[in-house]
């Protein structure tokens, strides 16, 4: 039995003495426990507090009862469950991304104010706690199909604004840069993901203050108490496979303790924390402070977390795995967008510092390498600075040892990227002639099972892909020149 909301439900409907209608408790009890009525009604007996033909319950007389020293050591009945019970309850708080977008819809204008304007903190302090006060409980609990055992756990700024959390969640879903829903499949509608805004109860956690007004009445458990929901996300953490954080545009996630908490379980776990967001070009990474100097709305909070990050590898080692961390996927990035601007000399200055980068995927552009982008018809670059940087950048790539038949996340090589835009025989010549697999086939999505060539020859999947991209086809004679060059290699 979860007590916090059981607390909260008899402060809010005893009487002034302390009574409360024994129907109405039972009816409450019910519905927050897994116990029979008949039970429920026996533990009333046994406490004292009503007798067995009495209408009403002395609550002040239950709660010494299930709260009393007696009853704390009792074998047969525990007041409160384990630290281990309740990172369990937590981590069944999940959602899918359909129940996220359903959320959005149903709160895109609430109360006068758009979604879109709104941080998560304002989120959560107008929606969240308002809506889950009647039950005391977390959000998830109210979301249609109910809460979902979670695959990803999403690290996140309070601050940030709440439709990049939604846009971080739908790319690490999809693997694509601002997905809608069409875009999306229902495998992917399907994934879920653990958010502490959703997946916390803020009843027995942060309503209340000031920052979050709220007039529950129900019993807080903080910092180290069995029911503290805010201290139990390293053991959630051990049995949720991913990681991700979403990334605000100027980094600002990194100077919060716990963004960098739940990255520092994830390092001692060996779990690889995706990053999903876009950071500005002119943020620099230098930028970011020690974790000494980061913030939490929490003193106390603030020293269990560098407590606990001094006492296993240290505030150095600590620092320069999160600065490496976001040097490689702010250079990931950078990698892309030269590549897309057609811009050689980027390219060039990226590879001289980590060669590395030349085979660097990205989850948010579906894994795509350096050699897809390149692949890719571009609205980034102007046509003449396209066809004549393309054969420069894709020289640089190939020398610091790229890999043609690298796939991105639905097994789609460099080659199937050529022939999805209708693009150049010559760069396909180049790429075969650096061993590319001309019968490499892409392994999920509509392409499944596809050759490049027989990709080439899917024209309404093609000039679909054009229309979402709002680019035009190649010509027909480019298609066909590129075509024969394939069939040619006889490798169909």
């Amino acid at each position: 039995m979860d007590l916090g909301p059981v607390l909260a439900i008899f402060r809010r409907h005893w009487d002034s003495q302390g009574r409360l209608a024994r129907s109405t408790l039972l009816r409450l009890l019910e519905e927050l426990s897994d116990f029979e009525v008949e039970a429920l009604d026996a533990l009333i007996v046994s406490s004292g507090a009503a007798g067995p033909q009495d209408q009403h319950v002395d609550c002040h007389q239950l709660l010494d009862y299930l709260w009393g020293e007696q009853r704390r050591v009792s074998p047969i009945f525990h007041p409160w469950p384990s630290q281990e019970e309740v990172a369990a309850q937590l981590r069944r708080r999940g959602f899918s991304v359909r129940q996220l977008i359903r959320f959005v819809k149903d709160h895109r204008i609430y109360e006068g104010r758009r979604l879109s304007e709104m941080s998560t903190a304002e989120v959560v302090r107008d929606i969240v706690i308002p809506k889950t006060r009647g039950r005391s409980c977390a959000m998830v609990e109210l979301f249609e199909g109910g809460p979902k055992e979670p695959t990803c756990l999403m690290s996140h700024w309070w601050g940030n604004s709440f439709m990049s959390l939604v846009e971080a969640v739908l790319a690490h879903a999809s693997g694509q840069v601002l997905p809608s829903e069409r875009m999306c499949t229902q495998e992917q509608l399907d994934k879920t993901y653990w958010l502490c805004i959703f997946g916390v109860n803020q009843h027995v956690s942060i309503c209340g203050t000031d920052a979050n007004p709220c007039g529950c009445g129900a019993e807080k458990f903080l910092n180290d108490h069995p029911l503290c929901e805010m201290d139990k996300f390293g053991q959630m953490m051990q049995r949720i496979p991913e990681h991700a954080v979403a990334v605000d545009d100027h980094l600002f996630s990194f100077s919060r303790l716990w963004v960098l908490k739940e990255l520092h379980t994830a390092l001692c776990l060996g779990m690889d924390s995706e990053f999903c967001g876009r950071v500005a070009s002119d943020v620099s990474v230098s930028s970011l402070q020690s974790v000494q100097f980061a913030s939490a709305s929490r003193e106390e909070d603030r020293r269990m977390i560098l407590l606990e990050i001094e006492s296993s590898i240290g505030y150095a080692a600590f620092d320069s795995a999160i600065l490496a961390k976001v040097k490689c996927e702010r250079a990931k990035f950078a990698m892309a967008d030269a590549v897309l601007r057609r811009r050689p000399d980027a390219v060039q200055a990226l590879l001289s510092e980590d060669p590395a980068l030349c085979n660097a995927q990205l989850r948010c552009f579906s894994s795509k390498s350096p050699l897809h982008f390149l692949a890719e018809q571009t609205r980034s670059a102007t046509e003449s600075q396209d066809v004549a940087q393309r054969p420069v950048i894709l020289e640089m790539l190939l020398r610091a040892r790229a890999d043609p038949n690298l796939p991105d996340a639905l097994g789609r090589t460099a080659l199937h990227a050529i022939c999805q835009w209708n693009g150049s025989a010559a760069l396909a010549r180049r790429l075969v002639a650096a061993a590319a697999d001309v019968a490499a086939k892409a392994t999920a999505g509509s392409l499944q099972g596809k050759t490049p060539a027989e990709l080439l020859m899917s024209e309404d999947t093609v000039k679909l892909e054009h229309v979402n991209r709002g680019l035009t086809e190649r010509s027909s004679a480019a298609k066909e020149e590129l075509l024969a060059f394939l069939l040619a290699e006889g490798r169909v």
